[in-house]
């Protein structure tokens, strides 16, 4: 292996753009590391010497981004070698690749490649040419060795434990372009979070394409995981990424309550309440099913929690009715956070040949709908803990502001001063648009926050 000194990449900028999800957060964040550890200089903007597109492909709007950025980034530097990898880069032609410009392109359980795809390029000046680094995901099970060395954000960073998913629901392209479920060695997990530790990370989220099969091959569950790196030094504050409602039972929830360091945040995908639509996405569990889940949680975790979730508009079948009983389930379910965005056919999946798709009209309404509604649930879910006294960990200081996550996942903008990676105790004055805002105490060593103006909305 070339010394940093050495390495051809030594004093290159290279750009690093991530679409997607928490996943590719934490394989774009792994990726700059190791060409960091080659001597690159990572950047999002300005010049550059070569870039990498960490793809997504799980709806259209997804991959038509990932065509824009690439276009954009040869339209800025038509000699910088480009190199895509990820999910879009799994199912990507290669005569489509080389007529965008692409110079590489980089499959699912192949990024530990993408740093030494880059050196290459730049050492041979190969601009013409196409690379591929690509294997059948569906008949491959090893772990793609990324290592998260230095942390971009020394406050909180996304830890992957798993990859692939095995529940195949009709809509979804990723079980296609990821395979099947595989766990990360926990002895990796730890060791990584303790080199992240001693760099300052407080907060670690565990993440993966389906969270709730971690141990399922390797015997290790994720209830053990959890307990493990809350043994380890530094580490304050545990979350979960995502995890869908058939990958929690009470087992788990009973093992993340005993923890000290678990945050009151669930994400649990949704998708739709309907018992009819959830049957022809292949979810496996009814409107209702999702609703006695959600007391279950609150009854064992706490009251407070804060269950979020995701949701699918304009499934083929959705009519007026089926998306009301949606609407019925989050209001029942008291969630806070909703992501909602509408039905998009993936060539390759069942759905995509569903017949009764929605009008776009009537989709766009009901887009128009939920996302109003997702406003008020998440305003209603924030506004209970104004005149109440809660710690944030401060990810940004400046101008006399600080801001930050409640345990519960809630956003918070306060006033006063308080060290980046610190805890600060914030009084919280009023809620706006379901994002807290307050004022930092000074005494929270002594527990008492002084007298707390609450402002009328």
């Amino acid at each position: 292996m070339k010394s940093k000194a050495e390495s051809v990449l030594a004093g290159k900028r290279i750009r690093v753009h991530v679409l997607g999800c928490r996943s590719n957060l934490y394989e774009a964040e792994a990726i700059s590391s190791a060409l960091s550890q080659k001597g690159a200089v990572t950047c999002e903007g300005g010049a550059f010497d070569g870039a990498i597109v960490v793809s997504c492909v799980v709806t259209a709007e997804a991959e038509r981004k990932c065509r824009q950025l690439v276009r954009r980034l040869k339209r800025e530097e038509p000699a910088a070698p480009v190199v895509v990898c990820g999910c879009w880069a799994q199912l990507l032609d290669e005569k489509k690749a080389r007529d965008m410009g692409i110079n590489a392109l980089v499959g699912n359980r192949r990024k530990h490649r993408v740093a030494a795809v880059v050196e290459k390029l730049l050492e041979e000046h190969v601009s013409p040419v196409l690379l591929t680094d690509r294997v059948d995901v569906s008949a491959n099970l090893s772990w793609d060795g990324l290592l998260l060395e230095s942390p971009k954000f020394h406050v909180r960073a996304f830890v992957k434990v798993q990859d692939g998913c095995d529940h195949h629901c009709t809509y979804c392209i990723i079980p296609s372009v990821r395979g099947a479920s595989k766990s990360r060695n926990p002895g990796e997990v730890f060791s990584e979070i303790r080199n992240l530790a001693s760099r300052g990370l407080r907060e670690v989220i565990l993440t993966g394409i389906h969270l709730g099969l971690y141990g399922k091959d390797n015997g290790f569950s994720l209830v053990k995981l959890v307990k493990a790196v809350e043994e380890l030094d530094g580490i304050e504050r545990i979350r979960f990424g995502s995890i869908e409602p058939f990958g929690i039972d009470e087992k788990l929830l009973e093992g993340l309550a005993e923890s000290d360091k678990f945050c009151p945040h669930l994400h649990i995908p949704l998708q739709s309440g309907d018992d009819e639509i959830l049957r022809r996405m292949g979810r496996g569990y009814r409107g209702q099913d999702f609703i006695i889940l959600s007391k279950k949680a609150r009854k064992i975790l706490g009251e407070d929690l804060h269950i979020s979730t995701d949701v699918i508009v304009g499934f083929p079948g959705e009519d007026k009715n089926a998306f009301l009983r949606t609407m019925d389930v989050l209001e029942s379910a008291g969630v806070g956070r909703i992501h909602a965005f509408p039905f998009s056919p993936r060539q390759g999946t069942p759905a995509a040949e569903f017949p009764e798709r929605p009008d776009p009209g009537k989709v766009k309404e009901r887009m128009k709908e939920i996302l109003d509604f997702a406003a008020a649930s998440q305003h209603r879910y924030a506004s209970p803990f104004v005149g109440k006294t809660l710690p944030i960990l401060v990810e940004k200081c400046e101008s006399g502001f600080v801001s930050g996550y409640t345990p519960h996942y809630v956003r918070v903008n306060a006033e006063g001063s308080f060290s980046v990676n610190g805890v600060a105790e914030v009084a919280m004055t009023n809620c706006r648009a379901g994002i807290l805002h307050g004022r930092v105490c000074y005494n929270a060593h002594s527990g008492s926050a002084g007298e707390i103006r609450v402002e009328k909305e």
